[in-house]
């Protein structure tokens, strides 16, 4: 048996419902949101940026609703700096890239990411106990079309957890560069969740403090014609620093409780 089927989660489904899963030979390829050179680029700022550090504590205290023996499949996993820290927090968790580079730089680090798409799996219906999509959904055209396939291997009781960029009026070149369709609300993720079959358990923003430099480095300038180009590294604090460690103990104790931020987190379960 190939290495990467020896992972419990696809020993699980195999057993359950005798699936076997796909050869990458069969499986069609699909474009990532990153080139494979941005990805490269990015597996060294995804391990040292503050934002994503942080992010990676807002999403470990969120995760607490989901019971600790719930695998976790995590779509668009990029380079895997979110599995590598839920599997230290004794997760488990199975990753999809459909970037090879990324996929490549996650098994580098000892994560499981499969260079499949889920739609590739072919996954049994009500079978999966989690899915998240940590800043993936933004990415998406057909973002129904991902939500609805979500929704039919869930498990009745299954949890699908998401973080998005928040704030319509935070729209900028970044965005654009980013290759987003769109920044949410909680109204409007609430809206999308719901019309593909799902509930909110619970809702909230993140990141408060990015909002102010974020408005007026990137969104103003935006809507005057400006482009800017405040990217990750070089946005405020974003590796870290006296002041970058302090925000982050903050942003962390009002995640999900604050009116307003630059991220949001949703997690919801099937109607």
């Amino acid at each position: 048996m190939p290495e990467k089927v020896t992972h419990p989660e696809l020993l699980r489904l195999a057993a359950a419902f005798n699936w076997r899963l796909p050869s990458t030979s069969t499986v069609t390829p699909t474009e990532s949101a990153y080139s494979d050179e941005h990805m490269r680029e990015r597996a060294e700022l995804d391990r040292s940026s503050w934002w994503y550090q942080t992010r990676n504590r807002i999403i470990l205290n969120a995760l607490q609703i989901l019971p600790r023996d719930f695998a976790l499949w995590d779509i668009g996993c990029g380079t895997g700096v979110v599995i590598e820290a839920l599997t230290k927090d004794g997760r488990t968790v199975i990753g999809l890239e459909p970037s090879a580079a990324g996929a490549d730089i996650a098994a580098s680090f000892g994560q499981t990411v499969l260079p499949m798409t889920l739609e590739s799996l072919g996954l049994p219906n009500q079978s999966i106990q989690a899915v998240s999509l940590f800043d993936v959904l933004e990415h998406i055209a057909d973002r129904q079309a991902l939500l609805r396939e979500i929704r039919r291997v869930l498990m009745p009781d299954g949890y699908l957890v998401i973080t998005v960029p928040a704030m319509t009026w935070l729209w900028s070149s970044f965005d654009e560069d980013e290759r987003h369709h769109l920044r949410y609300t909680k109204r409007t993720l609430s809206a999308e969740l719901s019309a593909s079959g799902f509930n909110v358990r619970k809702s909230g923003y993140f990141f408060l403090f990015t909002v102010p430099p974020l408005l007026l480095l990137r969104a103003l300038p935006h809507k005057f014609g400006w482009h800017t180009a405040l990217t990750d590294t070089t946005a405020v604090g974003a590796r870290g620093g006296t002041t970058g460690h302090l925000l982050a103990k903050i942003e962390a104790a009002l995640s999900m409780r604050t009116p307003l931020g630059s991220s949001l987190l949703a997690i919801s379960q099937p109607e």
